[in-house]
Protein backbone atom coordinates (compact mmCIF):
# COMPACT_ATOMS: atom_id res chain seq x y z
CA UNK A 1 0.00 0.00 0.00
CA UNK A 2 1.53 3.62 -0.90
CA UNK A 3 1.92 5.76 1.75
CA UNK A 4 0.90 8.72 -0.44
CA UNK A 5 -2.61 9.20 0.02
CA UNK A 6 -1.94 8.77 4.02
CA UNK A 7 0.70 11.70 4.43
CA UNK A 8 -1.53 13.96 2.20
CA UNK A 9 -4.82 13.28 4.42
CA UNK A 10 -2.28 13.94 7.36
CA UNK A 11 -1.40 16.88 6.04
CA UNK A 12 -4.92 17.99 5.26
CA UNK A 13 -6.09 17.14 8.25
CA UNK A 14 -3.53 19.59 9.79
CA UNK A 15 -3.83 22.49 7.80
CA UNK A 16 -7.52 22.40 8.78
CA UNK A 17 -6.56 22.05 12.60
CA UNK A 18 -4.54 24.82 11.79
CA UNK A 19 -7.11 27.01 10.16
CA UNK A 20 -9.49 26.48 12.66
CA UNK A 21 -7.57 27.72 15.48
CA UNK A 22 -6.50 30.57 13.90
CA UNK A 23 -10.33 31.51 12.97
CA UNK A 24 -11.33 30.94 16.77
CA UNK A 25 -8.33 33.31 17.47
CA UNK A 26 -9.79 35.64 15.14
CA UNK A 27 -13.09 35.33 17.11
CA UNK A 28 -12.17 35.24 20.15
CA UNK A 29 -10.55 38.35 19.35
CA UNK A 30 -13.31 40.11 17.71
CA UNK A 31 -15.39 39.10 20.53
CA UNK A 32 -12.85 39.21 23.54
CA UNK A 33 -13.85 43.37 24.38
CA UNK A 34 -17.71 41.95 24.69
CA UNK A 35 -16.68 39.25 26.98
CA UNK A 36 -15.12 41.90 29.01
CA UNK A 37 -18.26 44.23 28.90
CA UNK A 38 -20.60 41.39 29.93
CA UNK A 39 -18.00 40.41 32.85
CA UNK A 40 -17.95 43.99 34.13
CA UNK A 41 -21.53 44.13 33.68
CA UNK A 42 -21.88 41.16 35.61
CA UNK A 43 -20.45 42.90 38.54
CA UNK A 44 -23.01 45.51 38.83
CA UNK A 45 -26.02 43.69 37.99
CA UNK A 46 -28.36 43.08 39.32
CA UNK A 47 -28.35 46.81 39.84
CA UNK A 48 -29.30 47.71 43.51
CA UNK A 49 -31.80 50.74 44.42
CA UNK A 50 -29.32 53.14 44.88
CA UNK A 51 -27.74 52.71 41.77
CA UNK A 52 -30.85 53.24 39.92
CA UNK A 53 -31.94 56.32 41.35
CA UNK A 54 -28.83 57.91 42.18
CA UNK A 55 -25.93 59.63 39.80
CA UNK A 56 -24.02 56.54 40.58
CA UNK A 57 -25.63 54.66 37.22
CA UNK A 58 -24.13 57.93 35.60
CA UNK A 59 -21.02 58.11 36.73
CA UNK A 60 -20.62 53.90 35.84
CA UNK A 61 -21.29 54.57 32.14
CA UNK A 62 -18.73 57.63 32.12
CA UNK A 63 -16.43 55.37 33.83
CA UNK A 64 -17.03 52.49 31.31
CA UNK A 65 -19.72 52.76 28.39
CA UNK A 66 -19.03 49.78 26.73
CA UNK A 67 -20.07 47.57 29.59
CA UNK A 68 -23.53 49.67 29.88
CA UNK A 69 -24.36 49.05 26.16
CA UNK A 70 -23.92 45.56 26.56
CA UNK A 71 -27.17 45.59 28.00
CA UNK A 72 -28.64 48.54 27.03
CA UNK A 73 -28.04 49.15 23.48
CA UNK A 74 -25.55 51.50 21.72
CA UNK A 75 -26.55 54.54 21.82
CA UNK A 76 -28.36 53.28 25.05
CA UNK A 77 -31.28 53.26 22.95
CA UNK A 78 -32.88 50.28 25.54
CA UNK A 79 -32.66 46.24 25.05
CA UNK A 80 -30.25 44.86 22.77
CA UNK A 81 -32.11 41.52 22.22
CA UNK A 82 -35.78 39.64 23.30
CA UNK A 83 -33.37 38.33 26.38
CA UNK A 84 -32.84 41.69 27.79
CA UNK A 85 -36.25 43.51 27.52
CA UNK A 86 -36.95 44.22 31.11
CA UNK A 87 -33.51 46.63 30.21
CA UNK A 88 -34.61 50.31 30.57
CA UNK A 89 -32.93 53.28 27.72
CA UNK A 90 -31.70 56.17 28.96
CA UNK A 91 -34.28 58.10 27.64
CA UNK A 92 -36.84 56.17 29.75
CA UNK A 93 -35.67 59.20 32.52
CA UNK A 94 -33.62 61.67 31.04
CA UNK A 95 -35.38 62.73 28.16
CA UNK A 96 -32.82 64.01 26.31
CA UNK A 97 -30.20 61.78 26.46
CA UNK A 98 -28.16 60.91 25.13
CA UNK A 99 -27.12 64.43 23.64
CA UNK A 100 -26.97 64.98 20.01
CA UNK A 101 -24.16 67.60 19.44
CA UNK A 102 -26.88 70.08 18.33
CA UNK A 103 -28.54 69.83 21.84
CA UNK A 104 -24.71 70.84 22.87
CA UNK A 105 -23.98 73.36 20.63
CA UNK A 106 -27.37 75.35 20.55
CA UNK A 107 -30.12 76.61 22.47
CA UNK A 108 -31.49 73.23 22.49
CA UNK A 109 -30.11 72.32 26.02
CA UNK A 110 -31.22 75.75 27.46
CA UNK A 111 -35.14 75.59 26.50
CA UNK A 112 -34.25 71.52 27.79
CA UNK A 113 -33.53 73.18 31.10
CA UNK A 114 -36.12 75.78 30.87
CA UNK A 115 -38.93 72.99 30.37
CA UNK A 116 -37.65 70.52 32.87
CA UNK A 117 -34.92 71.39 35.15
CA UNK A 118 -35.18 68.47 37.27
CA UNK A 119 -34.33 66.18 33.81
CA UNK A 120 -30.93 68.64 34.04
CA UNK A 121 -30.27 68.38 38.01
CA UNK A 122 -30.59 64.86 38.30
CA UNK A 123 -27.06 63.97 36.34
CA UNK A 124 -25.37 67.66 36.22
CA UNK A 125 -26.16 68.36 39.84
CA UNK A 126 -28.49 70.70 41.70
CA UNK A 127 -26.99 73.95 41.34
CA UNK A 128 -25.74 72.87 37.95
CA UNK A 129 -21.97 72.75 38.49
CA UNK A 130 -21.74 69.25 37.32
CA UNK A 131 -22.84 67.10 40.49
CA UNK A 132 -21.14 64.10 41.75
CA UNK A 133 -19.85 62.85 38.84
CA UNK A 134 -18.36 65.94 37.89
CA UNK A 135 -20.34 66.39 34.33
CA UNK A 136 -19.94 69.26 32.07
CA UNK A 137 -21.43 72.29 34.25
CA UNK A 138 -23.03 75.32 33.02
CA UNK A 139 -20.52 77.53 34.51
CA UNK A 140 -17.95 76.23 31.78
CA UNK A 141 -19.79 77.84 29.09
CA UNK A 142 -22.13 80.52 30.75
CA UNK A 143 -19.91 82.50 33.70
CA UNK A 144 -22.64 83.58 35.40
CA UNK A 145 -25.18 80.92 35.46
CA UNK A 146 -27.49 79.40 36.94
CA UNK A 147 -28.29 83.13 38.07
CA UNK A 148 -28.37 84.10 41.68
CA UNK A 149 -31.39 86.22 42.78
CA UNK A 150 -29.33 89.50 43.43
CA UNK A 151 -28.00 88.72 39.99
CA UNK A 152 -30.98 89.24 38.43
CA UNK A 153 -32.58 92.08 40.42
CA UNK A 154 -29.63 94.14 40.73
CA UNK A 155 -27.34 95.84 38.33
CA UNK A 156 -25.05 92.90 38.57
CA UNK A 157 -26.38 91.52 35.10
CA UNK A 158 -26.06 94.91 33.65
CA UNK A 159 -22.53 95.04 33.77
CA UNK A 160 -22.52 90.83 33.14
CA UNK A 161 -23.95 92.11 29.89
CA UNK A 162 -21.58 95.00 29.03
CA UNK A 163 -18.63 92.57 29.23
CA UNK A 164 -19.83 89.79 27.50
CA UNK A 165 -22.35 90.67 25.32
CA UNK A 166 -22.45 87.71 23.08
CA UNK A 167 -22.38 85.22 26.04
CA UNK A 168 -25.78 86.77 27.00
CA UNK A 169 -27.08 86.87 23.72
CA UNK A 170 -26.26 82.46 23.60
CA UNK A 171 -29.67 82.50 25.33
CA UNK A 172 -31.17 85.44 25.79
CA UNK A 173 -31.88 87.18 22.39
CA UNK A 174 -31.61 91.00 23.44
CA UNK A 175 -35.08 92.05 22.53
CA UNK A 176 -37.83 89.66 21.06
CA UNK A 177 -37.26 86.24 22.19
CA UNK A 178 -36.35 83.74 19.89
CA UNK A 179 -39.31 81.80 19.08
CA UNK A 180 -38.25 78.00 20.56
CA UNK A 181 -37.67 79.80 24.04
CA UNK A 182 -41.40 81.28 24.53
CA UNK A 183 -41.58 80.78 27.95
CA UNK A 184 -43.51 82.50 30.83
CA UNK A 185 -39.61 82.84 32.66
CA UNK A 186 -37.71 84.03 29.90
CA UNK A 187 -36.54 87.11 29.78
CA UNK A 188 -35.15 89.57 27.64
CA UNK A 189 -33.53 92.67 28.40
CA UNK A 190 -36.86 94.70 26.91
CA UNK A 191 -38.95 93.12 29.50
CA UNK A 192 -37.56 95.71 31.73
CA UNK A 193 -35.63 98.26 29.87
CA UNK A 194 -35.82 99.80 27.15
CA UNK A 195 -32.27 98.36 26.03
CA UNK A 196 -31.02 97.54 23.87
CA UNK A 197 -31.88 100.83 22.32
CA UNK A 198 -33.25 100.67 18.82
CA UNK A 199 -31.50 101.66 15.39
CA UNK A 200 -30.96 105.35 15.39
CA UNK A 201 -31.96 105.90 18.94
CA UNK A 202 -29.90 108.91 19.26
CA UNK A 203 -32.41 110.63 16.97
CA UNK A 204 -34.63 113.14 19.38
CA UNK A 205 -37.95 111.30 17.34
CA UNK A 206 -36.58 108.14 19.44
CA UNK A 207 -34.84 109.05 23.01
CA UNK A 208 -36.87 111.81 23.25
CA UNK A 209 -39.89 110.26 22.57
CA UNK A 210 -39.47 107.62 24.64
CA UNK A 211 -37.88 109.73 27.85
CA UNK A 212 -40.81 112.25 27.19
CA UNK A 213 -43.11 109.04 27.69
CA UNK A 214 -42.19 108.18 30.97
CA UNK A 215 -41.43 111.77 32.19
CA UNK A 216 -43.10 110.71 35.40
CA UNK A 217 -40.75 107.72 36.03
CA UNK A 218 -37.39 109.05 34.81
CA UNK A 219 -35.52 106.67 36.20
CA UNK A 220 -36.10 104.92 33.62
CA UNK A 221 -33.70 106.25 32.00
CA UNK A 222 -31.63 108.24 34.39
CA UNK A 223 -30.59 105.19 36.36
CA UNK A 224 -28.40 104.63 33.32
CA UNK A 225 -27.84 108.13 32.00
CA UNK A 226 -28.20 110.19 35.20
CA UNK A 227 -25.15 112.34 36.01
CA UNK A 228 -25.40 110.75 39.27
CA UNK A 229 -26.29 107.06 38.40
CA UNK A 230 -24.19 104.01 39.66
CA UNK A 231 -23.91 103.10 36.38
CA UNK A 232 -21.56 106.30 35.39
CA UNK A 233 -19.75 105.38 38.14
CA UNK A 234 -18.70 101.89 37.44
CA UNK A 235 -18.77 101.71 33.67
CA UNK A 236 -17.98 105.15 33.32
CA UNK A 237 -15.92 104.38 29.73
CA UNK A 238 -19.04 104.11 28.17
CA UNK A 239 -21.40 106.79 29.90
CA UNK A 240 -23.38 108.57 28.12
CA UNK A 241 -25.66 111.30 29.50
CA UNK A 242 -27.90 114.16 28.63
CA UNK A 243 -25.45 116.51 28.88
CA UNK A 244 -23.36 114.58 26.73
CA UNK A 245 -25.48 116.43 24.10
CA UNK A 246 -27.98 118.63 25.42
CA UNK A 247 -26.70 121.81 27.99
CA UNK A 248 -29.24 121.41 29.88
CA UNK A 249 -31.41 118.79 30.51
CA UNK A 250 -33.42 117.23 31.76
CA UNK A 251 -35.16 120.59 32.69
CA UNK A 252 -35.31 121.49 35.73
CA UNK A 253 -39.17 122.65 37.02
CA UNK A 254 -37.88 126.44 37.17
CA UNK A 255 -36.20 126.29 33.92
CA UNK A 256 -39.90 124.76 32.52
CA UNK A 257 -41.31 127.87 33.68
CA UNK A 258 -38.83 130.26 31.97
CA UNK A 259 -36.97 130.63 34.94
CA UNK A 260 -33.01 129.31 35.49
CA UNK A 261 -31.11 129.40 32.23
CA UNK A 262 -33.83 128.99 30.07
CA UNK A 263 -33.41 132.20 28.43
CA UNK A 264 -29.59 132.66 28.17
CA UNK A 265 -29.52 128.74 26.71
CA UNK A 266 -32.09 129.70 24.43
CA UNK A 267 -30.56 132.51 22.73
CA UNK A 268 -27.07 130.73 22.84
CA UNK A 269 -27.74 127.48 21.80
CA UNK A 270 -27.74 127.75 18.38
CA UNK A 271 -30.65 126.81 17.30
CA UNK A 272 -30.33 123.70 19.01
CA UNK A 273 -33.22 123.94 20.93
CA UNK A 274 -35.42 123.08 18.06
CA UNK A 275 -33.19 119.33 17.56
CA UNK A 276 -35.58 118.26 19.89
CA UNK A 277 -38.73 120.73 20.09
CA UNK A 278 -39.17 120.76 16.17
CA UNK A 279 -41.67 123.99 15.18
CA UNK A 280 -41.38 125.11 18.97
CA UNK A 281 -43.79 122.68 19.67
CA UNK A 282 -42.86 119.15 19.97
CA UNK A 283 -41.85 116.65 23.20
CA UNK A 284 -43.28 119.53 25.38
CA UNK A 285 -46.15 117.47 27.17
CA UNK A 286 -46.83 120.42 29.87
CA UNK A 287 -47.94 122.99 27.51
CA UNK A 288 -51.30 121.97 25.04
CA UNK A 289 -50.57 122.10 21.21
CA UNK A 290 -49.09 125.72 21.15
CA UNK A 291 -45.68 124.26 22.60
CA UNK A 292 -43.43 127.62 23.25
CA UNK A 293 -45.73 129.72 21.72
CA UNK A 294 -48.14 129.66 25.07
CA UNK A 295 -45.70 132.24 26.53
CA UNK A 296 -43.70 133.60 23.26
CA UNK A 297 -45.36 135.23 20.09
CA UNK A 298 -44.16 134.08 17.10
CA UNK A 299 -40.88 136.79 16.97
CA UNK A 300 -40.49 135.10 20.73
CA UNK A 301 -41.12 138.34 22.68
CA UNK A 302 -42.55 136.96 26.34
CA UNK A 303 -46.13 137.40 25.93
CA UNK A 304 -47.16 135.94 29.35
CA UNK A 305 -45.07 134.66 32.73
CA UNK A 306 -46.04 132.40 35.97
CA UNK A 307 -48.08 134.67 37.82
CA UNK A 308 -47.26 132.78 40.80
CA UNK A 309 -43.90 131.71 40.83
CA UNK A 310 -44.57 129.08 43.25
CA UNK A 311 -47.49 127.68 41.72
CA UNK A 312 -47.14 123.93 40.74
CA UNK A 313 -46.17 122.82 37.00
CA UNK A 314 -48.89 122.81 34.84
CA UNK A 315 -49.82 119.48 33.49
Amino acid sequence: MSSKPLLVTIFGVSILALSTASCTRLQDSNTGSQRDASREASAIYPHSETFKSTAEHGGQYLKDAQTCASCHGDPLSGARSAVARQSRACNACHEAYPHPERFKLTRDHGTSYRNSPESCTSCHGKELDGGPSKLPSCTQCHASYPHTAEFKKSAEHGGAFLQDRKGCASCHTLSTLAPEQEDREKRSCQSCHAYPHEPAWGLAANHGTAFVAIQKQPDQCLSCHGETSGFRERHGSKFVSCASCHIQLPHTKNFKRGRDTHVSDAQSYAGNCTACHTNYTRLLPNTNENGCFNCHDEEMVVKARWVDPNAPEKE
